[in-house]
């Protein structure tokens, strides 16, 4: 008779596989905590790399495998159970012995017992042990997200100080003329066209370096600033019985007559500086470098012509601006402006400071760079002009080249905007002592997100079959106790030693064929018990 420790012994492979089995679901469980959430690992998709989704299909496999060891011996086992409880078919043996072997005996064997034995548990595990693979597959998504590249720098260039100027020469002196950088800011903002976004436009923005898309936070820099105020109601216009008409504002003066084909001539721009004192207008600023008054027409075509008064001024300030680039594009939003300077600093004579200690810097244009500015070749004269249609509105007279472009805005206020911006942009660009601003280069890159819900699959298929082996156990050694059964699992030998005994065989011819075997062996209801000769499957009945 086997010894306690021989039978201990026995299970002990279905504990191992088991353990081995729950190894493998911890491994997966670490593999996958260790990943979740990282991109992918450069070793994953180099040339010969392996891929974290083959790591755990190796320990799927494993786990799938070792469970099945378990769960085929309990439905060995189980099998003897059942014999040695009650009489069962003969045919019971090939149900239990099919289903321990693959999922189509399974099938079987719950349709067989109608769901309702213990057996049909294993068998569900069994065909359940199918699935693992597919829940490893599904565990692991690769979506993209936007991340922080630290290897990639990005700046963009914000302005302290402005001193830029050209110098027209004298036998003794020097005068301060408007930078021809600056002068060509406002050139590029004047030939904009007026469809593009004042925001967007790569003509006008500041020198930035980014590698893809990139986030600037915040800061200060210097800067120029607009305004403008709508005075057509200043506007004196008249048409007398010819057909001419003329239209006077702020000094300007513009003109229209029908021409003998039946279409009109207009004066469609004429703008000029002023002096701040004539405008009934208070600009933000104190002291404006310039201010413009625009006698402009709505229309080329239209007859008479309806006119449009503005004025606009010119200043410096500080903006607080975060800044984007995107596809290129670089985009940029002010948070705030502070226009409140002085001219008295008398550590920048002559020259403009900025003194509120909440802005991030020491803000100053040198009184070089202000005379260029406000003199006589500063922005004041390079703004004067006029531009005119002739017939049907197609082809421009113009006083330069600038003024074709401002001609062709249909909302003056758009285009002194993006002369500041343009302004400021060359600005900042000049001013090479001033640190630049550092930002964050985004990209875009695939991370491995696991699908947590899936792995509850392998989690309960493991903790079932745990329940199983334990059942199994605990029922055969009630059967050792009260019938004398031992632990015989699915091993064949079982069934030599412990097959029908003689007067059961005899049922069957000894040419008996298959097909008569098979029928007997379903009406044939057996059960293990000991008799004269042994521990055997005995013959009960036999129904009709």
């Amino acid at each position: 008779m086997p010894t306690k420790k021989r039978k201990i012994n026995y299970w002990a492979w279905e504990w191992i596989s088991l353990v081995i089995s729950l190894i493998a679901v911890l491994a997966s469980a670490a593999t996958l905590m260790v990943f979740d959430g990282k991109p992918i690992p450069k070793w994953s998709w180099q040339t010969n790399g392996i891929s974290v989704n083959a790591i755990l299909s190796l320990l799927s496999a494993l786990s799938r495998s070792s469970l099945l060891m378990p769960i085929g011996g309990c439905m060995g086992q189980l099998m003897w159970l059942r014999f040695a409880t009650r009489e069962q078919r003969l045919a019971d043996i090939v149900a239990f012995s099919s289903a321990a072997k693959g999922p189509g005996g399974a099938l079987k064997l719950i349709w067989r017992q109608k769901g309702l034995s213990l057996g049909c548990l294993g068998a569900v595990l069994l065909i359940g042990s199918l699935g693992v693979g597919t829940a490893q597959q599904q565990l692991l998504s690769y979506p993209t997200r936007i991340f922080v590249d630290l290897t990639q720098n990005s700046t963009v260039t914000r302005a302290e100080n402005f001193d830029a100027h050209q110098n027209i020469s004298t036998s003794s002196t020097a005068t301060p003329i408007l930078s021809f950088t600056i002068l060509a800011s406002i050139y590029n903002a004047a030939l904009l066209p007026e469809s593009d976004s004042v925001s967007t436009a790569s003509d006008i923005s500041p020198f930035f370096t980014c590698s893809g898309s990139c986030e600037f936070s915040h800061f200060d820099t210097l800067a120029v600033c607009s305004e403008c105020h709508d005075t057509s109601d200043e506007v004196q216009s008249n048409c007398d019985g010819d057909g001419y008409c003329t239209a006077t504002f702020q000094g300007l003066s513009a003109f229209s007559w029908r021409s003998n084909n039946g279409t009109n001539v207009n004066t469609v721009l004429n703008q000029s500086s002023i002096s701040p004192e004539t405008s009934p207008y208070a600009f933000s600023a104190l002291t404006p470098f310039t201010t413009f008054a625009h006698l402009q027409a709505n229309s080329s075509t239209t007859y008479p012509p309806v006119y449009t008064g503005t004025q606009c001024a010119l200043y410096w300030c500080v903006k607080t601006v975060n800044s984007t680039v995107a596809a290129g594009i670089y985009k940029e939003t002010i948070l705030a402006t502070d226009d409140n300077y002085v001219t008295d600093d008398p550590s920048n004579p002559g020259g403009i400071s900025f003194t509120n200690p909440a802005l991030d810097g020491t803000f100053r244009v040198s009184s070089s760079a202000q005379q260029s500015i406000i003199g006589e070749g500063g922005v004041g004269v390079v703004l004067k002009g006029w531009a005119r249609a002739t017939p049907s509105g197609g082809d421009r007279l113009f006083s330069s080249d600038l003024m074709q472009g401002f001609s062709s805005y249909s909302n003056i206020s758009r285009a002194m905007e993006r002369v500041a911006i343009s302004m400021t942009s060359r600005i900042r660009d000049l001013d090479t002592t001033t640190p630049v601003k550092k930002g964050e280069t985004k990209g875009r890159q695939s991370y491995i997100l696991v699908r947590w819900w899936w792995f509850a699959y392998p989690v309960t298929l493991w903790v079932l079959s745990l329940i199983f082996l334990i059942c199994v156990v605990v029922r055969t050694r009630d059967g050792e106790k009260r019938k004398g059964m031992r632990v015989w699992g699915n091993n064949p030998i079982a069934l030599m030693f412990y097959g029908l005994d003689d007067d059961t065989r005899s049922r069957v011819a000894n040419n008996g064929s298959w097909e008569q075997m098979e029928n007997l062996s379903e009406r044939l209801w057996v059960k293990l018990e000991t008799g004269k000769d042994g521990m055997k499957l005995r013959g009960k009945r036999v129904d009709n």
